[in-house]
């Protein structure tokens, strides 16, 4: 795992508690070794998370801890019980059809603690039902601490050899599907979430997070062309957001948690198409 952090003065708890966060949701190598470490829950009661992309995967690890510390978790992403959307992109296998927002959302309901999950079935492409799920938070609760970006798509039913196949044969569709909802979508729950966290931070007197959910694959050559200019403009997004947010108390990071025990990667160890190239 590692941290890009976007500025070098003081950085809010919250991203202590993310970084860890990352490693809780089993970060591994081939998916060989079980997860080991162990740390201390922070009381995060009281403060609001939208994590996006959190129906499963590293979204769904980030906002089940999230709750665990205490915090009101709007868990957005578009497979959901209510919709009947599931996503295609990868086989979650038989053991994992509701990888639903409800959930997500159960799971936090479930723990013990003060945690809340609230499920939000909806597309990060879709600028309006952004804009109205940070208006929602912003109606129910009044403040928001953390925004985590972890929604991420690519073409449906897509094959690992055909991720990454060359960029002139995978074409506009494949960056298309990378960027408009890794990248862009990102972008715009950013422009829309920033308001109520500067008021946020003017109100409480805490300094809000925004988390991007970044990789490897944007420093060097990891699966195709348009994935890595993704996660480079991730970083990037990151990184220049903190030069304008600096002066309202707002921190921004991109977290490259590296090999993960998703449900997808799970899935390929069992059917034996599993190696470490495929992380």
């Amino acid at each position: 795992m590692s941290i890009v952090v976007s500025r070098r003065r003081y950085v809010s708890r919250c991203v202590l508690l993310v970084a860890l966060i990352a490693i809780q949701a089993s970060v591994i190598n081939a998916l060989s070794a079980t997860m080991s470490q162990t740390y201390n829950v922070p009381d995060l009661g009281n403060k609001v998370a939208i994590v996006t992309g959190s129906s499963r995967g590293i979204g769904k690890g980030i906002a089940l801890e999230l709750g665990r510390a205490g915090m009101t978790v709007y868990v957005a992403s578009r497979s959901s019980r209510s919709t009947g959307f599931v996503s295609t992109e990868r086989d979650l296998g038989e053991d994992n059809r509701d990888c639903t927002v409800e959930k997500t959302a159960d799971e936090i309901n479930d723990m013990d603690g003060n945690g809340r999950g609230v499920p939000v079935p909806m597309d990060m492409s879709n600028d309006d039902e952004v804009a109205s799920l940070v208006k929602r938070v912003e109606d129910e609760c009044g403040r928001l601490d953390a925004v985590v970006c972890s929604a991420f798509t690519t073409p449906p039913n897509l094959s690992d050899a055909s991720f990454r196949d060359d960029f002139w044969k995978q074409g506009a569709q494949m960056w298309d599907a990378c960027h408009q909802v890794g990248l862009r979508g990102s972008y715009i729950t950013c422009c829309e979430s920033v308001p109520l966290m500067i008021d946020t931070a003017k109100s409480e007197g805490t300094r809000p997070l925004i988390a991007i959910i970044s990789s490897f694959g944007g420093k060097s050559y990891t699966f195709n062309v348009a994935y890595g200019v993704g996660k480079a403009g991730a970083d990037r997004l990151a990184s220049d957001m903190a030069v304008q947010l600096s002066k309202h108390d707002i921190d921004t990071i991109s977290l490259y948690p590296g090999v993960v025990k998703t449900e997808g990667n799970v899935e390929m160890n069992k059917r034996g198409e599993w190696s470490e190239a495929s992380g």
